[in-house]
């Protein structure tokens, strides 16, 4: 395992040590697996808040998108999906973009509304999401989500 991959697995355990380490010792902060994911897209998967931030402050790409099976993803999609408030309020704070579209069209807003975390919803109404725009690949957009 080299370190690129240790540090993906770091923030994807929350082991914020372990990928303070890695990132000391020069591993690509925007390394990717074979689905083009990043360490900041894992640590958001997990919740892990302090190691997103500390990402972000190294220069993570709160915009980055994933390639492979869920080509399009985005951190921001990834935080709404798993219902992260904290987390989905840190990376608007810190550009992250309500508008890409990934899988069959679904954007972060149509992701938090099918997976019904409303608290993230009324966030990225906040932040300027479109709620007519893009779907959950079931020709549902989230202003038709109940």
């Amino acid at each position: 395992m080299n370190f690129e991959s240790r540090l993906r697995e770091a923030a994807k355990n929350g082991e914020l040590g372990q990928a303070r380490m890695f990132l000391m010792a020069g591993t690509d902060i925007e390394s990717t697996d074979e689905e083009g994911w990043t360490p900041l897209m894992f640590a958001a998967l997990g919740g892990h808040l302090e190691l997103a931030q500390m990402l972000i402050e190294k220069g993570a790409d709160v915009n980055a998108r994933s390639q492979g099976g869920f080509a399009g993803m985005t951190t921001l999609m990834i935080a709404a999906s798993c219902g992260h408030v904290e987390l989905v309020r840190v990376l608007l704070e810190r550009g992250a973009d309500v508008r890409p579209q990934g899988p069959q069209g679904g954007t972060a807003l149509a992701f938090a509304a099918f997976y019904r975390k409303y608290d993230i919803v009324k966030l990225l109404l906040v932040a300027g999401a479109d709620p007519r725009s893009g779907n959950y690949g079931i020709g549902v957009t989230a202003s038709q989500s109940q």
